[in-house]
């Protein structure tokens, strides 16, 4: 193989999981039928969602599973990796619950980082995602 050929299959390679992560947006308009939620967890990235809900969200945030149409399970733990080098992973993951029926899941892992926190950036991601497959006014 030539080096002028192996060039863009390299850059190929390594774009291919950021269009691999596509949300198909409105696909779930049922979710718009949970107005408002209580966020469950205790957490940096629970807390994370709190903070944010409400601004990203067509959610309202309550203070009791009593008042809400839904309930968002937070869960959070850390990974760490040996080899090659030492290295930490937050995964987060999302439990939309209406009543006794999940109707919303995902988890998402990011890397502890220097100037970031894992766990808040995998907690933005999530209600984004969730936001996004919604497409709830």
């Amino acid at each position: 193989m030539t080096k002028n050929a192996l060039l863009p299959m390299l850059v190929i390679l390594a774009t291919t999981p950021v269009f691999a992560r596509r949300i198909h947006k409105g696909s779930r308009h049922d979710l718009c039928s949970i107005k408002s939620v209580f966020v469950d967890g205790n957490s940096e990235s629970a807390d994370i969602v709190r903070q944010r809900i409400e601004k990203k969200t067509w959610l309202k945030l309550v203070p009791s599973e009593d008042g809400a149409d839904g309930v968002l399970k937070i869960a959070e733990h850390t990974l760490t990796k040996h080899f090659p080098i030492s290295t930490q992973e937050t995964e987060v993951s999302d439990q939309l619950w209406k009543g006794k029926k999940l109707d919303w899941s995902e988890t998402k892992t990011w890397d502890e980082g220097v100037f970031n926190s894992g766990s808040g950036s995998a907690a933005r991601l999530l209600l984004d995602d969730l936001n996004k497959e919604a497409n709830c006014e």
